[in-house]
């Protein structure tokens, strides 16, 4: 990219009306580049054709208009074809490819055919670079961190998620392809009654012990928040805490959950050098890492969120920061 040219950039993300319009990440970071000067394109998921070589992009141009807020109908749509043609300079300088998960085929598949007709560009245009997003799994990398990741396991064997389970006798059950807590339950199997709702809850997770799950252990400081860690080009961009919703050990924010301000400590202050290091190595530019504690307990690197939030309890224009970064190259 040419850091004295506006930078042509396609958001791609979820169906247009299935989203959070005043608390979505990338509306509000579409936002931020348009201050910047860049020229916003936006489709969702089921907009590319390939046909042969060429990825046809049906995308729409927008712009939030002035002194609009970011509602549905404060952003203009103007409908324009874009063709990707394998092997030719692409007509983006970036793509944010910012799909939700559950991380399957509706996911995988228009990101195969985004690599497949820039070639070997994908990882210098798409962001977060495509062989993370295609090779890595976010539960799987919090793993990483030695004696900072919680013990785990991670197969559909019924023996060994039983085996783990009866040892600590608490444990948190995690799809290792979704996110927002879809799908996280707590094992507890100190009780004959809890044994059997555990052994339930894996048998449907699992999938009848086919699919491979995250089995954590539980940690009690859940009780004190789960601490988010925002990442920009392995700088720690803002740090705030998260609150499991009352009753549970779950943190929702779309139910409910509170975002506030936190500080780290020295041994999270450590976690967090560690965690930016890792994350250069991979070449993520943007990430959302959540810890318990001083445990790594879920990475977020295919749409890490939470920015609207984090800038109302910071009074930080994080998103602002994120665009003058990229927008430079």
């Amino acid at each position: 990219m040419n850091p004295a040219l506006s930078p042509t950039v396609l958001w791609i993300t979820d169906p247009w009306e299935t989203l959070d319009y005043p608390t979505d990440t990338t509306l509000r970071l579409i936002e931020a580049f348009q201050n910047q000067g860049a020229d916003n394109y936006w489709c969702d998921s089921r907009d590319l054709t390939l046909q042969q070589e060429t990825l046809k992009v049906h995308a729409q141009q927008i712009r939030l208009r002035e002194k609009s807020n970011r509602t549905q109908r404060g952003f203009t749509k103007k409908p324009q074809v874009f063709y990707l043609k394998r092997g030719e300079v692409s007509p983006f300088d970036q793509i944010h490819y910012r799909v939700d998960p559950p991380v399957n085929l509706n996911y995988l598949i228009p990101l195969q055919l985004l690599t497949f007709a820039l070639e070997s560009k994908a990882d210098s245009v798409i962001i977060n670079p495509a062989s993370v997003l295609l090779q890595k799994g976010e539960k799987l990398e919090s793993c990483v961190f030695k004696t900072a990741s919680p013990q785990s396991v991670v197969t559909c064997r019924r023996d060994e998620l039983m085996a783990f389970l009866k040892w600590h006798k608490q444990a948190v059950l995690k799809p290792l392809n979704l996110a927002q807590s879809k799908g996280v339950e707590m094992l507890d199997v100190s009780s004959p009654e809890g044994l059997v709702l555990a052994k339930r809850d894996l048998e449907r997770e699992t999938q009848n012990f086919t699919l491979p799950v995250i089995l954590q252990e539980y940690l009690h400081e859940i009780a004190d928040g789960e601490v988010r860690l925002w990442f920009l080009d392995g700088e720690l961009l803002g740090v705030a805490k998260k609150h499991p919703l009352k009753g549970d050990f779950r943190v929702n924010i779309d139910r409910g959950s509170e975002v506030k301000t936190a500080e780290l400590s020295d041994r999270q202050q450590a976690l967090a050098d560690e965690i930016a290091t890792h994350l250069m190595d991979l070449g993520i530019r943007l990430a959302a890492i959540d810890i318990i504690g001083a445990k790594v307990t879920d990475y977020n690197f295919t749409s890490p969120g939470l920015i609207v939030q984090m800038e109302k309890v910071l009074k930080k224009p994080l998103a602002d920061q994120i665009a003058q970064a990229l927008c430079r190259g």
